[in-house]
């Protein structure tokens, strides 16, 4: 028997407040590691072992329950169910006659960036049953364009398609749609999708978002083989844990982050899976821009 939503609701909150308690102790007990004296410390570490039981006390719960089965299958239909609505969407049988919104990818804009703004598109396509599509080959990271790598957003639609008489905005209109926050245009989430997702993820704008964009970088069998062998080239293994740290002009943006609170989420992520198996090497796949990183 599965547990009720308001048991997820609870589940779901106590989680996700252990999970920021247990980061900000050990943030801050780096940072006064230096200062206090060494009984201190000691209560300290017990602390911070007590609360990493409870943490996983917590997911033995959740297993023990077959909430995070549950939670998985469901998730993975609610996917499966997003997915092919974006590919009905964006594949008509007659594209001649269905409205279409043309996404202009914005000449110097960093991958992250591209990324962002056709999802900013997809949202829109989403809320107003427009079909979406891209001029895919103004790309500045490849001379053969967005779909070197990628799928076509559309196999039945393209640029050539595109008539003023049928166009609803173009990008640069898009962001004045946003700012103007009605619920319909800041995530296009179906009310469907919706009420059955917020019971199942902690983050549910997260997840949608990622929805859209896995479906923007579905990647090409080529681009599959690639990383495949890079894979290999590494000697890529599991259990890994990936990190991503952004540094040169993204510290103007944001704020500085340094490597060791990264690494306490590291340190937790295998201290929970020791609970589980044994692991002889713990791996870190550490994407950066600054090599001062590894210094």
């Amino acid at each position: 028997k599965l547990p009720s939503l308001e048991y997820v609701h609870v589940y779901q909150e106590l989680h996700e407040n252990l999970k920021i308690l247990q980061s900000q102790f050990q943030m801050n007990f780096q940072r006064v590691d230096s200062l206090i004296t060494s009984e201190n410390l000691v209560s300290m570490q017990i602390n911070a072992e007590t609360l990493q039981r409870i943490t996983d006390n917590l997911s033995k719960l959740n297993e023990l329950t077959e909430l995070e089965r549950w939670k998985r299958q469901d998730l993975q239909d609610l996917s499966e169910t997003v997915q092919n609505r974006i590919h009905q969407l964006q594949n008509p049988t007659n594209c001649e006659n269905v409205p279409k919104l043309k996404c202009i990818l914005t000449p110097g804009c960093g991958f992250g960036c591209v990324v962002n703004d056709m999802a900013a598109c997809l949202i829109v396509t989403l809320s107003t049953n427009y079909t979406m599509i891209i001029d895919h080959n103004i790309w500045d990271y490849s001379v053969q364009g967005w779909e070197k790598l990628f799928l076509p957003i559309s196999d039945t639609c393209s640029t050539k398609m595109y008539t003023h008489n049928n166009i609803l905005m173009d990008l640069v209109n898009i962001a004045v749609k946003l700012k103007r926050n009605p619920p319909e245009y800041v995530l296009g989430l179906p009310e469907d999708i919706a009420h059955r997702l917020v019971n199942l993820h902690r983050r549910p704008v997260a997840w949608w978002v990622g929805q859209l964009v896995k479906y923007l970088m579905r990647p090409k069998s080529s681009t599959l083989s690639a990383i495949e062998q890079y894979k290999q080239k590494i000697n890529f293994q599991h259990p890994i844990v990936g990190i991503h740290v952004r540094r040169t002009d993204k510290i103007k943006e944001a704020d500085y982050h340094d490597i060791e609170e990264y690494m306490i989420h590291v340190d937790s992520f295998y201290k929970s899976l020791e609970q589980k198996q044994k692991i002889k090497t713990k791996r870190i796949f550490l994407a950066t821009d600054d090599p001062a990183v590894l210094a």
